[in-house]
């Protein structure tokens, strides 16, 4: 019997107990759409604490929120008063503090500060009611006040131009690198070079002096911190002028550390804690993503169990129906075999007749998956079904179906046709 001859003798066998067929598919598929989930969050966080992409590594550095820095005091018979407070060092995460990281901890490669500004072009209609209902204000600019190894680590190239410097960066030079959207929006017919891009609410000016190539849509292989700001970069203003701080010293809210190679976290706390003390706060993308799995590893745990125990559940479902179709063509096969089938053709009909509900339920779990992607995408990359989960899953379904399905399959080939003629 052929392949063909095969696979048609499970479609009517199927069809004809279509009911119990069907449980057992939706069962199984149950059971692979959730472990496809639970299989893709192990991997893919696996593979993330493995990551050697430098966005992933980043360390991020700030000043530490302290809520306890009030003190009371409190007797038996009066109410806590207030005595007094104790004001932790401040330390100003500026340009002296970067260079000076930057050279006591050889491992990072980069450090990158930067803070979001934005202003509304002067002379623009201002918005009404409908402007708002419609969307974003679209004379709205936002302006990315960084240092220049911001634009060069997002890999910004220059369209025309130049790039601002460190030295403009140190004394507040009122210039700008624009994106290649805004730039076409600001100026379709000048060039943009030398123009002036004033902001309601801001005093001075910014002068352009370099405008970015545009920067193809795509999707990341993985997101990071920066993904958002690639997709953003056709339009945003890129500038060393602080211009809501116009101070000789001007600070950052936060730091980002971009490491050469090996995690340096904790080399980094040890420095920051020996010379300013618990005043900063120091947060790796790694130890973030290790605590986020641990913090699901229970449920995972507990979601696997129940989909593994559905897949198990369904797995003896087949056990069970095959053993019950065996018994139940008992005869036909002792006629089979009466007339030249042998023992091969009775035991492959059986278990291809199993494979093909280990199949279906796998490639209907995948379905659901698929159905399900943009909700499992909104909780986070990380749930987002990959090629190796899809393999994976229906390798599962297939297994348990051939485990399950190789005893009736032997039992059938086995059947003495003498004896199964004589069966009522």
């Amino acid at each position: 019997m052929g392949l063909g001859q095969l696979i048609s003798w499970t479609s009517r066998q199927i069809r004809s107990r279509f009911f119990e067929s069907l449980l057992i598919i939706l069962a199984i598929s149950l059971g692979v759409a959730v472990l496809s989930v639970v299989g893709t969050v192990v991997i893919k966080g696996t593979r993330e604490l493995n990551m050697s992409d430098p966005e992933q590594n980043t360390i991020t550095i700030q000043q530490k929120v302290d809520d306890y820095r009030t003190f009371y005091k409190s007797g038996n018979k009066i109410p806590a008063q207030l005595v007094g407070s104790i004001e932790a060092e401040e330390v100003k995460l500026s340009l002296d503090f970067i260079e000076d990281l930057q050279i006591a901890i050889p491992e990072i490669d980069t450090i990158l500060a930067y803070e979001h500004q934005g202003g509304r072009l002067k002379g623009a209609p201002p918005m009404n009611e409908t402007d708002w209902r419609s969307g974003p204000d679209p004379n709205w600019l936002t302006i990315i006040w960084t240092l220049p190894n911001l634009i060069t680590f997002l890999n910004g190239e220059l369209e025309k131009g130049s790039f601002y410097t460190l030295d403009d960066f140190k004394n507040q030079e009122a210039v700008a690198v624009i994106g290649y959207d805004l730039a076409q929006d600001l100026f379709p017919d000048k060039d943009p070079l030398g123009q002036l891009i004033e902001l309601e609410h801001i005093d001075t000016p910014l002068t352009v002096i370099g405008v970015l190539k545009k920067v193809p849509e795509e999707i990341p292989e993985r997101y990071t911190q920066f993904s958002w700001f690639r997709s953003e970069m056709n339009r945003y203003i890129f500038s060393p002028r602080h211009n809501c701080n116009q101070t000789n010293d001007p600070i950052f809210s936060s730091i980002t550390l971009v490491p050469k190679n090996d995690d340096p976290t904790a080399k980094v706390k040890d420095y920051l804690l020996a010379r300013y003390g618990d005043s900063l706060s120091v947060e790796s993308a790694r130890e973030e993503l290790q605590f986020f799995l641990k913090s699901m590893q229970p449920m995972l745990i507990f979601i696997g169990g129940l989909a593994s125990l559905a897949l198990f559940i369904a797995s003896l479902n087949i056990l069970n129906l095959m053993l019950a179709r065996v018994l139940k063509r008992t005869k036909s096969i002792g006629i089979s075999k009466a007339i030249g089938a042998s023992k091969s053709n009775i035991f492959w009909q059986f278990l291809i007749e199993s494979l093909s509900l280990g199949l279906l339920g796998g490639l209907v779990g995948l379905g659901l998956v698929a159905l399900a992607t943009p909700l499992l995408k909104s909780l986070g990359e990380i749930f987002a079904i990959s090629l190796p989960t899809v393999f994976l899953s229906l390798g599962a379904s297939l297994t348990v179906s051939l485990i399950f399905g190789i005893y009736p399959a032997i039992k059938a080939s086995r059947i003495n046709p003498v004896d199964a003629l004589r069966a009522e």
